[in-house]
């Protein structure tokens, strides 16, 4: 939940090296991310985004990630798609804190008791609760324990376009 920066400089102060070096290492790090993985998405999600958009469902991301590291490669293609998109170098505070689900609810102008976030990490569920959202647990990097603060959990990606596509229609 961490920004980027604010972690390079608790690393860089925890081995004695000037803080000033921060930003030059999270570039070097976003840089050397993007240059040694391809990105791929979940499947079914490009065509639940598509089915969403076409049913007059307002979508969001929200992510911790840097807007330029998020925007690149095949991401960024499909996040065109999306409404509003909301990064981490854009926040005063990362996940726990709210204030990237509430800005994507304001630039959506919709209310927060309208949103239905998906998170797989426990930081986010938590940032969803905090800015009054329902939050949906998608276990995709960590098991159902993990994501017990979520109203609701499920096992996977192709279960949250089943259970998506279900309620929109």
């Amino acid at each position: 939940g961490m920004k980027s920066i604010e972690y390079a400089r608790r690393v860089l102060t925890r081995h004695g090296r000037a803080t000033e070096g921060a930003v030059e290492l999270v570039t070097r790090k976003d840089h050397l991310f993007r240059s040694n993985n391809e990105f791929s998405f979940y499947v079914g999600i490009e065509g639940l985004v598509h089915r969403l958009r076409d049913d007059g469902v307002k979508v969001a991301v929200v992510s911790g990630g840097s807007r330029a590291r998020l925007l690149s490669g095949r991401s960024g293609e499909l996040l065109k798609q999306v409404d509003v998109v909301v990064t981490g170098d854009e926040l005063s505070q990362g996940k726990p804190a709210p204030e990237g689900y509430q800005k994507a609810a304001q630039a959506l102008r919709v209310l927060p008791e309208q949103c239905l976030v998906v998170e797989n990490a426990p930081l986010g569920i938590q940032s969803a609760k905090n800015a009054g959202m329902t939050c949906i647990g998608v276990c995709s990097t960590l098991s159902q324990a993990h994501l017990q603060s979520a109203d609701k959990i499920v096992a996977d990606h192709t279960e949250l376009v089943q259970l998506l596509s279900e309620e929109v229609v």
